[in-house]
């Protein structure tokens, strides 16, 4: 597989520990020019290092960019663009799971804002450099959590009590909703999307809780990453939910049109973007979304 996939670009959000950090050292072993966001500029480095101590040769580029934030997420978007003239892979690895109720810069909940709006603005803005790139893909990292919980569609972007597994659980619902949405309308661009359950896992920043039961090392789930990334079967997916390493059924109401359509709607509101419509199969230039990216300094280190 490595050598079919060698020097292809891969972006992955929230590599700074966690499964983001091991996905990123297993698809440094495997030849992948690296793009590793972060928000916190010492804990990146000390990522890169110890990739580069294990892999000499490895291709790495790190970007800072805080979640929280979407005019953030903006100004990441137009550097990736800068830099990049093509992106294979975009991982929405980032998440959180904050034990008190905060606020994001943009006064959404902040478990929502980081946790589905940043991703969602990211891959929209993103989408003409994975067009052009095409076969490309969107891994979104999703969580088997999705399945207990409903969100009420006249209520996505708050949850009536502050749960935090609840509140966590309902961003993985609407992650995955949104992969589905996408991968409609990218239907013959080419880019093939997969939301993914990588496994219950220790030691990463959203197990916090006992009752969990840990089945999945870290090194296992981030083997799940790395063949939603590079794994043919995956190549041609017009959306799927993987949990560890098969395709399953994700939570009807993430599977429900009517679901995804509202909230994609309000998703392009929240986030001020524009839908342009469906984009015909002959014209991979044409963005679903148009926007403006806010200006920024060079984030690179």
């Amino acid at each position: 597989m490595s050598g079919q996939n060698s020097g292809r670009t891969i972006l992955i959000t929230g590599a700074s520990d966690g499964l983001g950090k091991e996905a990123a050292r297993k698809l440094a072993a495997r030849g992948m020019r690296l793009i590793l966001h972060g928000r916190n500029e010492a804990k990146l480095r000390a990522v890169v290092d110890s990739i580069y101590a294990e892999y000499p040769h490895a291709n790495i580029e790190t970007i800072l960019a805080d979640f929280s934030s979407l005019a953030e997420v903006r100004a990441m978007a137009a550097e990736i663009i800068r830099r990049c003239s093509h992106l294979d892979v975009l991982v929405n690895n980032a998440g959180i799971l904050p034990f008190k109720q905060e606020e994001s810069a943009d006064g959404f909940e902040l478990t929502f804002g980081v946790n589905y709006l940043a991703p969602f603005l990211l891959t929209n803005l993103l989408l003409p450099l994975l067009k052009n790139s095409a076969p490309a893909r969107v891994v979104n990292l999703s969580s088997v959590a999705h399945h207990l919980v409903v969100v009420n569609p006249y209520q996505i972007e708050n949850s009536p009590v502050f749960i935090p597994w609840i509140v966590y659980a309902r961003t993985k619902l609407l992650l995955t909703a949104f992969t589905f949405a996408l991968a409609r309308r990218l239907k013959s661009c080419g880019v093939s999307c997969v939301a993914l359950h990588p496994g219950i896992i220790p030691g990463t920043n959203v197990t916090h809780f006992t009752w969990l039961r840990f089945r999945t090392t870290r090194e296992e789930g981030a083997e799940t990453i790395v063949a939603a990334c590079l794994n043919p079967e995956f190549e041609h997916s017009e959306g799927a939910y993987i949990s560890i390493d098969r395709k399953a059924r994700a939570n009807p109401q993430a599977l429900s049109i009517r679901f995804q359509e509202t909230l994609w709607k309000k998703s392009l509101a929240w986030c001020g973007l524009t839908e342009t419509g469906q984009v015909p199969a002959t014209d991979k230039n044409k963005p679903d979304v148009l926007c403006q990216p806010l200006s920024a300094g060079d984030k690179r280190e």
